[in-house]
């Protein structure tokens, strides 16, 4: 339970009374994915409870209107618990897996590797998670970010929504996988904004046809910039299989 949550609820989903919410226990032998138990209940602070299900509304969206699939449940490792940082808050999510109507999912340990069973699919699949919760809350902590996040994405709630921040690790990394990933780019996934991840950015917007928006600057121009890579990489897909409008 938390220490320090203000405005404690207690769910075993996220989004829709359909979503539930499964829990880790192991990974299998295979390509290690997750392997989770049945539905189980978390602690949330209230506010945050309705980020989380905004977002899993919004990826559902994308999923059922490019991939004709939706959102079966949900794995998570944690929520709320009694420790520095907004976990103690009830403001934090560490999501594992997502599985889908269709049979398929997403599974945080592995699909954003470049070995074992990742491939270029599973990658785009992951960063198409990964935007879409960028859409919603200023913090994502990916595999990308460093090993303590390998195994699944942390989001939280924590500051308010920015655009995307050039000096930030976090935001860095997820533009570099997604130029790399999805554009056909050869960036250090490093965290350091420099010259070749800046031309290699411009490039992206413009596969974006988004040359004209300013997602470093503009919230609004940041969604919509994270929106076209999620749609895309829900499916596979690589960038600019939809376009902004320029």
């Amino acid at each position: 339970m938390s220490c320090r949550n203000t405005s404690p609820v207690t769910r075993n989903f996220i989004g829709n009374t359909a979503w539930d919410l499964h829990l880790r226990t192991a990974f299998d032998s295979g390509c290690l994915s997750g392997v989770h138990s049945g539905t189980h209940n978390q602690e949330f602070n209230s506010t945050f409870h309705t980020v989380c299900g905004n977002w899993a509304s919004n990826i559902n969206a994308y999923a059922t209107s490019v991939g004709g699939f939706g959102i079966e449940w949900v794995g998570d490792i944690g929520v709320t618990v009694c420790k520095t940082g907004f976990h103690g808050e009830g403001r934090a999510f560490d999501l594992t897996q997502l599985r889908f109507t269709d049979g398929s999912f997403i599974d945080m340990n592995w699909a954003w590797r470049t070995s074992g069973c990742a491939t270029a699919f599973t990658r785009r699949r992951y960063l198409a998670v990964v935007a879409s919760l960028r859409r919603h809350v200023g913090t994502v902590l990916t595999g990308w970010y460093n090993a303590d996040h390998a195994n699944h994405i942390h989001f939280d709630n924590g500051i308010a929504l920015p655009p995307i921040r050039t000096s930030v690790v976090t935001d860095t990394t997820m533009v570099q996988a997604i130029c790399n990933y999805m554009n056909g780019e050869s960036l250090a996934i490093d965290g350091a904004w420099g010259p070749l991840t800046d031309a290699a950015y411009g490039r992206l917007l413009t596969r974006l046809r988004m040359q004209c928006r300013n997602p470093k600057g503009n919230t609004g121009d940041m969604a919509l910039f994270l929106e076209l890579i999620a749609k895309a990489g829900i499916t596979g897909q690589a960038a600019g299989a939809f376009v902004g409008p320029c």
